[in-house]
């Protein structure tokens, strides 16, 4: 963690890009895309012969993506490199991942299609963006009503909550680009759903204050707060050392875990919230 955000100058963590991208990110993509390909392109002895993979791809580029004139491409190579980049730093966000997913379907020898995938994979991650790569696509990997379930968990008490504040807690652990927590990200995600049921409940502990919901005028399916329940039981396993030390052997949790857990237990909440003021 750097001065700024220790200092609280520099927010710690950022929301998930669904519909836009900063410039960290698109940045990234660049980069990733200039080193595994218009570099290894460039680099080639022949890459200024008209028959070079460069040329071929800066042809299918011009042709098929662009649709451009192939007689206006730029003999230099500096001169079409500069004329990509411009092109792709002024790309709306979704037009950057019609690029870079168009790059995918371009033949080249010897070029690692796999690798530069998985590159890009890891940036989105680190990023913390809402797409992540899948048979050649883009996919989202989270949409809106998922990330409406997280804010409106987040809205529903004051800062002071210790709802909120679980909450809080899981989204930084989640988001947080360097040190991802995603084993604590989830403890918070279902700390803040047992806040809430110990809250209306004043049970000590979180089986106690599920069970006791409907006493309290809470009415929900028992199928429904038997998966509640079964949620809490999976932070409570041997192998991953959620909330308890680790007995069998490690699993360990990743981002896809954190993220199910933070939106679950965020829409649970809302669900008893809603049921409450019934």
């Amino acid at each position: 963690m750097g001065f700024s955000q220790r200092m609280g100058l520099k927010p710690m963590s950022k929301e998930i890009q669904i519909d836009s991208i900063d410039n960290e990110l698109r940045n990234g993509l660049w980069n990733i895309f200039k080193l595994h390909l218009l570099d290894m392109l460039t680099n080639q002895r022949n890459a200024l012969r008209k028959n070079s993979e460069f040329r071929d791809f800066c042809t299918a580029i011009w042709d098929k993506y662009y649709k451009l004139k192939l007689d206006d491409i730029p003999y230099d190579n500096y001169d079409c490199t500069v004329f990509i980049r411009e092109k792709f730093f002024n790309y709306s966000w979704n037009e950057v991942y019609d690029f870079i997913e168009f790059t995918f379907g371009i033949d080249i020898e010897n070029f690692d299609l796999e690798y530069y995938q998985e590159t890009i994979n890891e940036l989105l991650i680190t990023e913390f963006s809402g797409y992540r790569i899948i048979d050649d696509r883009f996919c989202p990997i989270t949409n809106e009503i998922e990330i409406l379930e997280i804010r409106g968990a987040l809205n529903q008490y004051t800062a002071s909550e210790g709802s909120n504040i679980h909450l809080s807690n899981a989204v930084s652990k989640l988001s947080d680009k360097k040190n991802p927590d995603y084993a604590n990200s989830i403890k918070e995600s279902i700390s803040a759903l047992g806040s809430v049921v110990r809250t209306f409940t004043s049970e000590s502990t979180f089986g106690k204050g599920l069970g006791k919901l409907s006493e309290n005028g809470i009415v929900i399916n028992d199928q429904i707060r038997g998966s509640i329940d079964k949620i809490y039981a999976y932070t409570n396993n041997k192998e991953d050392g959620i909330r308890h030390e680790i007995v069998d052997e490690y699993k360990g949790s990743d981002f896809n875990d954190a993220k199910l857990m933070l939106v679950v237990c965020s829409a649970y909440i809302n669900y008893i919230i809603s049921k409450s003021k019934k």
